[in-house]
């Protein structure tokens, strides 16, 4: 009778849906040396915590931060240069937080500033297109 039951072991593996929620930048008319705001609202749909949350947030060359290294409000610590990480211990299911970066631009010129950002966690993501 030694094959009459078989075995199938199945890995569980954790995973987490964040997404950012909204990016906006104030005010909307920057000039030289003027130090405006992005607001990033970072939410996890589940189905499970993440733990060690990521935002990179991306400047352009003639843009520095501001407060670049000192700790942020709700927990986030933040570094770096043009690139600027942001960490989160964990962030819950169903919950949100908000992530304020002040930035001052350094050179004249006129167009648009593009800023780019993206949230990860060492927690499986499992849906990458959001």
């Amino acid at each position: 009778l030694q094959n009459n039951a078989e075995t199938q072991n199945t890995s569980i593996v954790a995973g987490t849906d964040l997404k950012i929620v909204s990016l906006r930048s104030e005010p909307q008319q920057v000039y030289i040396n003027e130090t405006y705001t992005y607001t990033l609202h970072i939410t996890n749909n589940g189905p499970d915590e993440a733990t060690n949350v990521a935002v990179k947030h991306v400047l352009p060359s003639y843009a520095t931060w501001v407060e670049k290294s000192e700790s942020n409000s709700n927990g986030w610590s933040c570094g770096g240069a043009q690139t600027l990480i942001c960490s989160l211990s964990k962030l819950a299911v169903g919950a949100s937080q908000s992530l304020v970066i002040k930035a001052k631009l350094s050179q004249l010129g006129s167009g648009t500033v593009t800023a780019t950002s993206s949230v990860s966690s060492a927690t499986a993501e499992i849906n990458s297109a959001d």
